[in-house]
């Protein structure tokens, strides 16, 4: 799995940091580019944490596109307009384990703190 993180800078709009995957991952994408959604990374991290302290057996959390499924053993990303939009356009089922998805979360909330710093020194 191929991660690349950036900064969103298009005329009109205001700089972001974002994270990207290979095109096989588009609903963990979604997901994890919290900047213009109602949940943030440590909304993600206290789900996973809940699951593996074992106070629920599944959480479940998502964008206005992509839900995850959260469980002991993994998670699963949904995409949420599965009947909603042509089967070309849907997203593809996200399948990691579970502690390669809080890797991934908590590497991403690194790198986007960073991010987040070089955007506010520009």
């Amino acid at each position: 799995m191929n991660i690349e993180y950036g900064i969103f800078d298009a005329k009109g709009f205001t700089k972001h940091p974002t994270i990207g995957f290979d095109k096989e991952y588009i609903a963990l994408e979604d997901l994890l580019n919290v900047d213009h959604l109602s949940i943030t990374l440590d909304d993600i991290l206290r789900d996973i944490k809940l699951v593996e302290d074992k106070h629920s057996l599944i959480q479940k959390i998502g964008s206005e596109r992509s839900l995850a499924e959260i469980t002991e053993n993994q998670v699963t990303i949904y995409d949420l307009f599965e009947d909603m939009v042509d089967e070309e356009d849907v997203y593809p089922l996200v399948i990691l384990s579970l502690e390669q998805f809080k890797t991934i979360v908590l590497n991403w909330k690194q790198k986007r703190e960073e991010l987040i710093k070089l955007i506010d020194n520009d």
